[in-house]
């Protein structure tokens, strides 16, 4: 799956309340052109939306991540982890979640005005744990509350799927993602280790109860 989503984005500030899951139109790109006034609607992505969660997870990871991870692992994601090759990972990804018998695994975006402003996507693994692999949110975005949105609504579908917790390992570095999961509730795990196109960095795991 697609190769950015063990180091989660930031979103800086918490506002809002929480949305519910609602099915939408497919906006085809990333929020850059953001006019404000647009309802926030959250909901199941589809292989129509790839290349819009290719620009937004592309556009935030090298943003969030550009003075957290080591200069030529940027670079190098930079240069070689365009919006085409993400967008091909998307679509696998989608592909294998639908073709799932038992439905372990979701892709959520976060639309305004048919633009892909975030994203998150969850699985529960073997052990019955839940884990939200990325979370990720346009720049211009973040510090209105997308991320808190798409969190919740993703701990909901992990609920639903028998998960009883759930995880979310960020890098150690990433203090703005760090400070909204902890706004979100999550404990601290552990101290764990993510191998990112062969960089071994330094990571925290947090968790939530999913007890209803």
């Amino acid at each position: 799956r697609d190769g950015a989503f063990g180091l989660v984005g930031s979103e800086m500030c918490i506002r809002d309340s929480l949305s519910s899951v609602a099915p939408g139109p497919s906006p085809r790109g990333c929020g850059a052109s953001y006019r404000p006034g647009g309802a926030m609607l959250v909901r199941d992505a589809d292989v129509a939306d790839v290349d819009g969660l290719a620009s937004c997870i592309v556009a935030s990871w090298l943003e969030a991540h550009r003075h957290q991870v080591p200069r030529d692992l940027w670079e190098h994601r930079r240069d070689n982890w365009t919006v085409e090759v993400s967008a091909a990972a998307w679509n696998r990804t989608l592909l294998e979640i639908a073709a799932e018998a038992a439905v372990r695994s979701h892709v959520l975006v976060a639309t305004e005005l048919e633009m892909i402003v975030g994203l998150v996507m969850g699985t529960v693994n073997e052990s019955g744990e839940g884990e939200v692999d990325a979370l990720y949110v346009a720049p211009e975005h973040q510090g209105r509350g997308v991320g808190r949105r798409l969190l919740s609504a993703s701990f909901e579908r992990l609920r639903a799927a028998g998960a009883e917790n759930a995880r979310v390992v960020v890098l150690a570095a990433n203090a703005p993602a760090r400070q909204f999961y902890e706004h979100m509730g999550g404990s601290e795990a552990g101290s764990v280790e993510v191998d990112e196109d062969d960089e071994v960095l330094p990571a925290t795991a947090y968790s939530w109860p999913l007890n209803p």
